[in-house]
């Protein structure tokens, strides 16, 4: 498989208007108020073994007007969606959804229990 290629491809998810990348963990986060809030979600997050630290901010992305997480995975690693959450938990905020690509199914949305909603 040509990862090159596939580590640019994003999927939208049409009912929130949500843009996924490869590689890459979205997730719905409430209580993100300010800069300070996100260095500390980014801080906690880039702890996790399959986090790439290499991208974005320590490997996560913030968007607080949007309360909104991207998360960079490794490409050789799988995401914990429970892991992520826990993390973002642990910082006092609270996860709402997360999404990603499947290779075969298009978006698929995780909820707050980290079960996905297929």
């Amino acid at each position: 498989m040509d990862h090159s290629t596939e580590m640019h491809k994003h999927e939208l998810y049409p009912s929130k208007n949500i843009q996924v990348g490869t590689n890459e963990v979205l997730v719905e986060v409430h209580g993100i108020v300010c800069s300070f809030c996100s260095k500390g979600i980014q801080n906690k997050l880039s702890k996790l073994p399959f986090v790439d630290t290499s991208k974005y901010i320590d490997g996560s992305k913030v968007d607080i007007d949007k309360q909104r997480v991207i998360v960079a995975i490794k490409s050789d690693k799988k995401a914990n969606i429970n892991s992520i959450y826990k993390s973002i938990k642990s910082g006092g905020y609270e996860p709402v959804s997360a999404y990603m690509l499947s290779r075969n199914k298009g978006i698929i949305k995780f909820n707050v229990q980290g079960k996905n909603e297929l």
